[in-house]
């Protein structure tokens, strides 16, 4: 993980982890990490706005929350 983060980026992952705020115990620290991983990785491979990549930071969370195939994009193709 890179020792400083793009603002932009920073603010789009704490959006994305106030989303799991219910979510306790080891779950929560699994699925944060998951989720932290996915954005900075998107965030180093992307040029472009992480909105514009993954959606708005509840849609993205809400997809990797969901079981495969029933996402927000099941029905899209990409």
């Amino acid at each position: 993980m890179p020792t400083t983060i793009d603002p932009a980026v920073a603010t789009y992952l704490e959006t994305a982890l106030e989303e799991i705020a219910e979510v306790q115990g080891d779950a929560r620290q699994e699925l944060a990490e998951a989720i932290e991983e996915a954005i900075l990785e998107v965030a180093e491979e992307s040029e472009g706005n992480l909105e514009e990549v993954l959606g708005e930071p509840s849609d993205f969370v809400a997809e990797l929350r969901a079981p495969p195939g029933f996402g927000p994009s099941a029905g899209r193709c990409r």
